[in-house]
């Protein structure tokens, strides 16, 4: 049966994949998936999963809970950037993306990072210093908590043509449990002190969904021989051999996979072709008078939107949005927010995929995951930051600007 990009079965297999909170195999997924109330063949799904990664951008992947690795995940929301080399300098950045705030229709840069936990004040005075030097006009930084992600039944809502249409019904739950986690503390896991090896491995892997022999090829591409650093264990590190590389590799995949919640959030998805011109996607700062409603008002805005994902502040009452939805989603979301007593809205930028896949991984530098293996130090078990080398580059490109 000929496969298309909208096609209920694989939009129903998406959703499917949000349900089951490990990561799974073809053959797992084969055991626990229904399309239609019916069971899927391991054949079928991986005949899919190759469909889709071949045609267009698909994830699959376990979110790294940034906090048990040691660093804080830190949202600068830029206007009047004058060179957006500016963004990659430090090279903990995970995501970037452009988009026009609301009110003011100015040209906003929200751009993510995950910052050392020890270097919080090194990197805002970054940010302070390149407004000093006239390369962004102003700048917020928001200090926020790991993110959750709000999924909808996307096959329920997502017409033929790929539009959202949200005057149909759900019948099935959105996965509220997910509002609630507590606060994590910000250093490094102590698992990790015990076994280094992790921090690369679960960078490499968290959104590559492939095997451990395919990740220590390409850590150890990275690495090179450096990668004998991040293995304590000596009857490994006696034999430096390949073959010794992947089965330690495969050991630390059996401990991820048993030990889920320790490092990871949730599954999430991804699917490009969603976040076509036809809907909308957002993202809202939101300064919130009782953090009580938090709960309240996720389950009210959920119902006009295909997915969300926020994130709490470290402190203060702040709570940061980013929703796909269409245009009647934006406007009732908008109006709940104006009616929400407790809130007040700071901004809400319209994001633009398509301006901003021309500043994402596989066309700009400053990525965490290609430059993790300059930035971890596993003998210390600790986060490299050269504060020096970033503000004399961001002279630099001043001077040349």
């Amino acid at each position: 049966m000929t496969l298309h990009t909208f096609d209920k079965r694989l939009l129903e297999f998406m959703y499917q994949l949000t349900l089951h909170q490990k990561l799974m195999t073809h053959k797992e997924m084969s055991q626990v998936i229904t399309i239609q109330g019916e069971k899927v063949s391991e054949r079928t799904i991986k005949r899919w999963l190759k469909w889709l990664k071949t045609h267009h951008y698909f994830t699959y992947y376990p979110h790294v809970i940034p906090e048990r690795i040691g660093l804080v995940k830190c949202v600068v929301l830029i206007t009047g950037l004058k060179d957006c080399k500016v963004l990659d300098i430090i090279p903990y950045k995970t995501y970037s993306m452009l988009g026009t705030e609301l009110n003011t229709f100015e040209r906003i840069f929200t751009t993510h990072y995950n910052v050392p936990q020890n270097y919080l004040q090194d990197f805002e005075s970054f940010w302070r210093k390149a407004q000093r030097h006239g390369l962004v006009d102003n700048y917020k930084i928001l200090k926020l908590q790991c993110s959750n992600a709000l999924y909808a039944p996307v096959h329920q809502l997502v017409n033929g043509d790929g539009r959202i249409d949200l005057s149909k019904s759900m019948s099935t739950p959105l996965g509220l449990e997910n509002l609630n986690h507590e606060m994590l503390d910000t250093d490094i896991h102590s698992e990790i002190k015990k076994n280094p090896f992790l921090i690369p491995f679960l960078i490499e892997y968290y959104k590559a969904n492939t095997s451990s022999r395919k990740v220590w090829c390409s850590m150890k591409q990275k690495l090179a021989e450096r990668i004998w650093d991040y293995i304590k264990d000596v009857k490994i590190k006696n034999k430096k051999s390949n073959g010794k590389g992947v089965h330690f590799a495969h050991r630390t995949l059996e401990y991820l996979h048993k030990n889920f919640n320790l490092f990871f959030r949730q599954i999430r998805v991804a699917y490009g072709p969603l976040y076509r011109d036809c809907n909308v996607s957002f993202c809202a700062v939101l300064n919130l008078k009782d953090k009580s409603d938090t709960e309240d008002l996720l389950k009210e805005m959920i119902k006009h939107s295909l997915f969300m994902t926020y994130n709490r502040p470290v402190n203060g009452k702040r709570l940061f949005l980013e929703v796909v939805t269409n245009t009647v989603g934006l406007n009732e979301i908008i109006g709940i927010l104006s009616n929400w007593q407790s809130i007040k809205i700071n901004e809400i930028v319209l994001f633009n995929y398509a301006r901003s896949s021309e500043y994402w991984e596989d066309k700009t530098s400053g990525w965490l995951k290609q430059h993790y293996h300059e930035l971890f130090d596993p003998k210390t078990v600790s986060w490299r930051y050269d504060s020096e080398k970033y503000l004399q580059e961001l002279q630099q490109l001043s001077t040349d600007s």
